[in-house]
């Protein structure tokens, strides 16, 4: 039973994740579509996030209000390299994944399928 748990967990995350990714990909018509290569981006976009919050600590300390903005552009950036599409559509879906993500994790709150109700 466990196990069973673990394995849906594991799915909603990698729903919740990825799942916009790929929408947002499809709806801007970028090049590279595929599972695989949404995951690939998202991993980037993450390291490029933690790179910059570790060379440039200061910004998010002094500006806090910068950060969501800073991750979108950052986000677009990997997009745009992973994905093969412009920057201008990596914006897009960055902002597509934000508020579908967003979404997502509501949804799956009034489901009952929070990761908070999975752990008891």
């Amino acid at each position: 039973m466990a196990v069973m748990i673990d394995l849906l967990l594991i799915l909603i995350i990698l729903v919740i994740l990825i799942w916009p990714i790929k929408f947002a990909a499809d709806y801007v018509k970028a090049k590279n579509t595929g599972i695989l290569m949404c995951v690939v981006a998202l991993i980037f976009a993450a390291a490029i996030q933690k790179a910059v919050a570790i060379l440039l600590p200061q910004l998010s300390f002094n500006y806090p209000g910068l950060n969501p903005l800073v991750s979108i552009l950052l986000s677009a950036f990997a997009y745009m390299l992973v994905l093969g599409t412009s920057y201008g559509k990596g914006i897009v879906i960055a902002v597509l994944q934000v508020i579908l993500t967003v979404a997502l994790i509501f949804v799956f709150g009034l489901l009952g399928l929070g990761i908070g109700t999975m752990m008891l």
